[in-house]
């Protein structure tokens, strides 16, 4: 009778795991946009060292205009490099948040049958229930954030297209 219990509980819990990320339309999109992020995120921080470390080469010491379009290049690409670390951090929460809500979830099913002893069914259903609603919580707050924080990468391209139009229009202008 412990096996034929167990089934189902399983079953279910797998079926809801199963709903759980197939309405993780974000899935996808999180894979790509970390993929993305860490690209420009490396992108943006070996543009900002080999500026700086160009620096003295590019821009000689009496040279004062073109300085300071070096330097807004510089400003722009540090600014860029934060924005997208700050968004690579924000993806990773969300990662962490979609493993905890699985985790949580298919816990209903792993639930010690010891711990399960002298509570009524009541309690039982009362105690699986709530931590499937805890899953749920924490899959909505995922998915809200990974809503919320994806305007975060549009300021982050556009600092470091302005950092790179900064260095074109230096080159341009003064060399």
């Amino acid at each position: 009778m412990g096996r034929s219990g167990r089934g189902p509980v399983k079953r279910g819990v797998s079926e809801f795991v199963d709903i759980l990320e197939g309405y993780d339309f974000f899935r996808w999109s999180r894979e790509h946009m970390t993929a993305t992020t860490n690209l420009m995120l490396a992108l943006a921080v070996a543009t900002l060292f080999i500026t700086w470390y160009q620096l003295p080469v590019l821009v000689p010491s009496g040279d004062s205009a073109g300085r300071y379009l070096v330097y807004l290049a510089l400003l722009l690409f540090g600014i860029s490099a934060v924005l997208f670390a700050v968004f690579r951090a924000v993806l990773y929460f969300i990662e962490h948040l979609m493993d905890q809500s699985v985790n949580e979830a298919e816990g209903v099913s792993g639930a010690p049958r010891k711990g399960m002893r002298g509570k009524s069914r009541e309690e039982v259903v009362d105690s699986a229930s709530s931590r499937l609603q805890r899953s749920i919580g924490l899959w909505w707050r995922a998915r809200t954030l990974a809503i919320r924080s994806a305007p975060l990468m549009i300021p982050a391209v556009i600092f470091y297209l302005l950092g790179i139009a900064s260095l074109v229009i230096f080159l341009v202008a003064f060399r």
